[in-house]
């Protein structure tokens, strides 16, 4: 006998992916019961994939990459999965082959009109923390006494988290080192150890997600959600183009508690036809209002800025973008040798959003709007009685003709607060919805994964970006000379005082005041006294 019975479709298929093998794991189970208090619904399916991480106080079975369907009340504490996959070979998340058995699995059982997919945990330069033991987390319970200052007490709990790694090396025949740890409970009682392996594992790099995206057997999907630190970017928007409609994603860092899922789900339940641009601009709004003020969280966030953005990633606009950033990358490393100072300027005038010294990364993670209106401005001369002069006009209108595109067409959607107003010229984050990875130098440039990326727009910008590190290099030097003579005679600056060590110097680079107070980042004049004592 034969049976017609089909599963019926419902409007959307929510899949959440939460990343367990981190400092994250205790908010994954605040985030797994906040989507519990809303759970599925008639119209709404809502399926957590937890890869499973082997503690204690967890049962066998939620050790395991599983999927959950959750239902309304059903927390962490109690749920239990619809499949566990406890076949070795499916531990790992990081490949795309066991990712389709995932997609297959849900697809089977929970067809939709509409699926979106959601990454939750620690993000990084184009890349997640997901890994096939590049990284381990093992939870310690505390047995002895902390003394002394908290310093102290730091250093004795690494000493100790050191001592159980070499244990745990020797037993499973492992080569893990210590990498840092989070109090769970806040006083060290109850201890997550990071380590990180010495063979290069293998990691879910944005390039990877997108291979694992790829494997869905119902097809694009309504939205990519990267709800972690920096995940929006031109790169990351460019690259998946092909595997979801919109992309929601800040370029910030992220609050550990996420999105808020409890008042996007309860949205989405309210209204189960809602089309996906509609929903993935409500992420970024309801994202918004409840974590504008997330920098007052903690004295070491008052300096940080709050943001999401949503981008759109279909046609035409991605091939638009794209071209635009081609054309504009091509005609800058054809007259690098004319454009060099403006670049180098323009770059300048960019913070990097992880808030920390560039040469802690070797990469430039630079808000990209901010850099393009920067060229423009710096393309300019003031001439007599005040007039604008622009020195080159191609350069002037690639710049504002990809600044429109990204603006007017592929951002949809962009929230942000606690950004001071920026002024063009001088060092801001910009704050304007979209970065680009901006390698410091040639080191950096191939230690970062823009250098595995093959994506039109984004070829180009590399070539720029290589054309342009000699002369970086050779602008970086001289300035540190003029800046080394001023230090070492003293001299505070003056117009007359800059051209006199310029000519004495053979300098000819039109270096202002400005540059003069505030060295490129990272060459400050304490650095460069001890690397050239």
């Amino acid at each position: 006998m034969t049976s017609s019975y089909s599963i019926p479709q419902k409007q959307w298929t929510i899949i959440i992916y939460m990343s367990a093998e981190s400092d994250l794991l205790y908010d994954s189970f605040e985030v797994f019961n906040e989507i519990a208090e809303i759970g599925s619904s008639y119209e709404v399916n809502i399926l957590v994939v937890f890869d499973g991480i082997a503690i204690e106080e967890l049962p066998e079975y939620k050790q395991f990459p599983a999927v959950y369907y959750v239902q309304k009340g059903n927390v962490f504490q109690w749920a239990k999965p619809l499949i566990a996959y406890t076949d070795p070979a499916m531990e790992d998340l990081s490949k795309p082959e066991n990712w389709k058995r995932i997609f297959e699995f849900i697809n089977s059982r929970y067809p939709a009109e509409h699926t979106a997919f959601i990454y939750t945990g620690h993000g990084g330069a184009l890349q997640t923390d997901v890994s096939d033991g590049a990284f381990l987390a093992l939870i310690f319970y505390r047995d002895f006494e902390l003394v002394g200052s908290e310093e102290e007490k730091n250093e004795q709990i690494e000493k100790w988290l050191k001592k159980k790694i070499r244990a745990y090396n020797k037993k499973h025949k492992t080569k893990y080192e210590y990498d840092g740890y989070d109090a769970m409970d806040g006083e060290r009682n109850v201890v997550l150890g990071i380590f990180r392996g010495k063979n290069n594992g293998r990691i879910l790099t944005f390039p990877i997600l997108k291979e694992v995206l790829g494997t869905n057997p119902s097809g694009k999907f309504a939205f990519l959600c990267l709800d972690c630190c920096w995940g929006m970017s031109t790169e990351s928007s460019l690259l998946f183009k092909d595997e979801a409609e919109y992309l929601v994603a800040s370029t910030d860092e992220m609050p550990s508690t996420g999105l808020g899922y409890k008042e996007f789900l309860l949205n989405l339940i309210k209204r189960p036809r809602i089309k996906p641009k509609e929903l993935s601009n409500l992420l970024v709004s309801l994202y918004f209002s409840r974590n504008y003020a997330d920098y007052e969280s903690s004295p070491d966030f008052s300096h940080m800025g709050v943001s999401l953005t949503c981008t759109d990633l279909r046609q035409p606009v991605i091939e638009q973008v794209s071209d635009l950033l081609a054309k504009f990358s091509e005609y800058v490393a054809d007259n690098i040798s004319d454009l060099h100072l403006t670049i180098y300027r323009a770059l300048h005038a960019c913070k990097d959003y992880t808030y920390a010294d560039p040469e802690d990364y070797a990469v430039y993670n630079i808000d990209f709007i901010w850099f393009l209106e920067n060229v423009i401005h710096f393309n300019k001369r003031t001439g007599h009685g005040h007039s604008i002069k622009v020195l080159d006009k191609d350069l002037h209108i690639l710049a504002t003709n990809l600044i429109i595109s990204i603006k007017m067409f592929l951002i949809k959607g962009f929230l942000g607060n606690n950004y001071p107003e920026p002024k063009l010229g001088e060092q801001h984050l910009g704050a304007r919805g979209i970065t680009i990875t901006f390698p410091l130098n040639e080191e950096g440039y191939e230690g970062s994964a823009l250098k595995e990326l093959n994506l039109p727009g984004i070829n180009e910008w590399k070539v720029l970006l290589q054309k342009f590190y000699p002369y970086y290099a050779e602008n970086k030097m001289m300035i540190l000379k003029l800046i080394s003579a001023f230090k070492a005679e003293n001299l505070e600056w003056s117009e007359e005082k800059d051209l006199e060590l310029k000519n004495k110097l053979n300098i000819s680079l039109p270096f202002t005041e400005l540059d003069l107070q505030r060295p490129f980042i990272p060459y400050k004049w304490e650095r460069f006294k001890i690397e050239n004592k």
